[in-house]
């Protein structure tokens, strides 16, 4: 059998797919609101750390 065989046999399988966007999009906005909090000296100290 395939997989997708395998995946008509679960029920309320349409919505993983949902909670994986939303996970992904709520993390990425976590992370987006993280940064854009951070002083820019700070930022540049991090950006320098590569250089030293």
């Amino acid at each position: 059998m395939k997989f997708v065989n395998y995946l008509k046999n679960v029920q309320s399988v349409e919505i993983y797919p949902a909670i994986g966007l939303i996970l992904f999009m709520s993390v990425f906005v976590v992370v987006l609101l993280y940064v854009s909090k951070k002083k820019r000296s700070e930022l540049q100290q991090y950006a320098d750390i590569p250089l030293n």
